[in-house]
């Protein structure tokens, strides 16, 4: 029976069985947001050994893969099925995000990364890198998408798919939440603190503004009837002047 190690965790599996099947049914930390349809590449592996293997490669990899990393033995586990009885190891896209981003931002290593920007460079670079790979590949999966659906490999289900995959990886983001928003709370409390000792001052700061707002609305009903009362005499000593007018004009009218 093959042995497939995912991450430096060995498990059980069956010739014919993909590296995403694998990962999938033991828990495994491997994407799979389409479902496993090679639509969206969260199942991207490096293989370490054991690529003799597993299957030749898809044009579903090759549309998604670059030649950099097709060089660099990356495989889409939704793609890449297990062909013989050989030990193989594998590292996901999402295990080395994980890692690049605790180097970052939580463990803090002893030993110095060669970035010059240190361990939160390293996982910018790295997330730069991998997006900018991702949107280079766009183009190429989208015909390559297209060819599947007029072929008949790429249909609806691939909404029920992707469905289910959401649906069983939910109780899992909600943990993986949970710890970043901790982490993350305990970096920005300075930061909270002092919007909590802002906030409670405001009142006392506004109240000026407040009371000037006050006394102003007060005084409005006068100063309104004030413009009121000047527009309406205005109106009046209009009137009589165009009536005075027309009396003028009328007369004179009949002398002609």
């Amino acid at each position: 029976m093959p042995k497939v190690e995912i991450n430096g965790i060995s498990y059980d599996a069956i010739v014919g069985e993909s590296l995403l099947g694998v990962g999938r049914a033991n828990k495994a930390h491997i994407g799979y947001a389409c479902g496993g349809n090679g639509v969206c590449q969260t199942c991207e592996v490096t293989v370490e050994s054991g690529m003799s293997a597993l299957s030749e490669m898809n044009d579903v990899e090759k549309s998604w893969l670059t030649p950099a990393k097709i060089a660099d033995f990356h495989r889409l586990g939704c793609q890449a099925r297990i062909t013989g009885d050989e030990h193989i190891q594998v590292v996901t896209r999402a295990e080395v995000f994980r890692h690049k981003f605790n180097n970052a931002f939580k463990d803090q290593p002893a030993v110095p990364t060669d970035h010059p920007q240190g361990y939160v460079g390293e996982f910018f670079s790295y997330l730069g890198y991998e997006t900018l790979a991702h949107l280079a590949a766009v183009p190429a999966v989208t015909i390559n998408s297209f060819q599947r659906v007029g072929d008949g490999r790429l249909t609806f289900q691939v909404i029920n798919d992707t469905i289910n995959a959401w649906g069983e990886r939910f109780p899992e983001f909600g943990s993986v939440l949970a710890d970043i928003t901790g982490d993350v709370g305990k970096m920005a409390r300075p930061l909270l603190d002092a919007i909590g000792d802002a906030t409670r001052n405001l009142p006392d700061a506004l109240r000026p503004l407040g009371d000037a707002f006050d006394d102003a609305t007060r005084n409005l009903p006068d100063a309104v009837r004030s413009v009121t009362d000047v527009v309406a005499a205005t109106t009046r000593d209009a009137a009589n002047v165009v009536a005075d007018a027309t009396d003028r004009i009328t007369k004179e009218a009949r002398t002609l």
